[in-house]
């Protein structure tokens, strides 16, 4: 009944927040400061967020919830003493509203002996607003509930002190090793479903025994680090998307090993590439795994995206960070990179972007729908090609330093960078992947 109170035509956030890489680079710098591999057990630390910083923190949190950083709008507003965050959520189609609307506005406590806690003010379903004195049993209930967890009791216990001015909010923490270790271990299941880490582990085997094959098949080759296209893996793993898919449709049978969509196949199999693309170890992410891991014969193999190993990443990378947290933030992440190269890494470069750019295009087609989702499977179960989903890379700039980038193209905003973004634009265009969705 409360939600329907917060149905309406009109989306009480108005715009969606579209981060930049200024963004990430801001959120990477905090992460940085507030490291606390450098800090002292018991050493006190303070982390203070501006209303963007807020912003692009919820956006984030939000995205692993949505299927796209398009069906969420989110804005926070500071003033003394008290925070409101309005949420606008896109409704599936139908005749009686397109968002839900739903604003929470927290204050500091106004008790003397727990000033480092906050309270609700109020709480608004659309039109109809809920004062905080009638949630307040409802609060303490569940600040009740939550003190039988050792996780809540442990993050209570580092956390000081929570404090909301006009300019920020400041949270005031004690580095607490055993909290942190807790709450590693019950982000992974937080995150990471049972139903999650079962397709996942299906993936990361059918990965195992796709490079294994390969290997077997190039031992006799004698060459060494033999190069595969990334299509030679997508192939094969979407076929096994594509059968789980067709499967469960046809299955009358929803058990947690059988129940499954195509979204779903294609959000885990885009996680096990990029966590094969990057170098990490899957247990880092998931834990023990059900089953023992084949391990890959040799480590002569390596996979590439237009003969080279570096735009293999940034495709993979940026199509998981698509499919999880939305094209916006993933394209923004894409571009920081970049900068940051031009400061004294590799150097910027724009066939990195355009790999950039169409990971974020094939993550947001694997989630966009359940249509979308399947189309890309029969595509991609199909397709060894990779003209297909990765546009060409002839006579794109790479390898400027920072003064040169600023010296040909400006800044992000300049109309030279821009000219360049339409290049790209087009040439994603020309990839039949992306231009057949119909």
């Amino acid at each position: 009944m409360l939600l329907g109170y917060s149905f309406n035509d009109t989306a009480l956030v108005s715009e969606n927040l579209t981060p930049s890489h200024y963004d990430i680079a801001r959120i990477k710098q905090l992460i940085k400061n507030q490291d606390i591999h450098h800090l002292k057990q018991g050493q006190t630390r303070q982390l203070n967020l501006s209303e963007r910083d807020v912003d692009i923190i919820l956006l984030t949190a939000l995205s692993f919830f949505t299927k796209s950083d398009q069906n969420s709008r989110i804005k926070s507003h500071l003033k003394q003493g008290r925070l409101t965050i309005n949420l606008s959520f896109k409704l599936p189609d139908n005749q009686y509203a397109q968002y839900s609307n739903v604003s929470v506005s927290l204050k500091n406590s106004s008790q003397p002996l727990a000033s480092h806690l906050i309270e609700i003010d109020q709480l608004n379903f659309g039109q109809l607003s809920i004062p905080g004195y009638l949630l307040t049993p409802i609060w303490n209930f569940s600040k009740q509930y939550l003190q039988k967890t050792d996780e809540y009791k442990q993050l209570s216990k580092s956390l000081q002190a929570i404090q909301i001015t006009q300019k920020q909010v400041s949270l005031i923490y004690t580095a607490d090793w055993n909290s942190l270790k807790q709450l590693k271990q019950r982000g992974q299941t937080l995150l990471i479903s049972k139903n999650e880490k079962y397709k996942i582990q299906l993936y990361q085997q059918q990965l195992m025994q796709i490079m294994n094959q390969i290997d077997i098949d190039n031992k006799f080759k004698y060459q060494a680090n033999v190069k595969l296209s990334l299509s030679e893996i997508l192939r094969p793993m979407f076929q096994l998307a594509l059968r789980r898919s067709s499967e469960n449709k046809n299955s009358n049978e929803h058990s947690l090993k059988q129940f499954t969509t195509a979204v779903d196949e294609n959000k885990a199999l885009l996680f096990v590439i990029a966590v094969y693309a990057s170098g990490k170890n899957m247990d880092n992410f998931i834990a023990k795994p059900a089953y023992r891991q084949m391990p890959i014969r040799s480590a002569r193999l390596k996979s590439t995206l237009r003969n080279r190993v570096d735009l293999m990443q940034h495709f993979s990378i940026s199509a998981f960070l698509s499919s999880a947290v939305g094209d916006s933030l993933a394209y923004a992440t894409g571009v920081f990179k970049e900068i940051s190269d031009s400061k004294g890494g590799s150097g910027f470069s724009f066939a990195d972007l355009a790999a950039d750019r169409a990971g974020v295009e094939f993550g947001t087609l694997a989630i966009q729908s359940e249509a979308t989702a399947l189309f890309l499977q029969q595509h991609m179960s199909e397709s060894s090609n990779e003209d297909d989903y990765m546009p060409g890379i002839s006579h794109l700039p790479e390898g400027l330093s920072e003064l040169t980038f600023k010296k040909r193209y400006g800044t992000t905003e300049d109309a030279r960078y821009k000219k360049m973004q339409s290049e790209l634009n087009k040439r994603i265009l020309l990839c039949q992947l992306y231009n057949n969705t119909e």
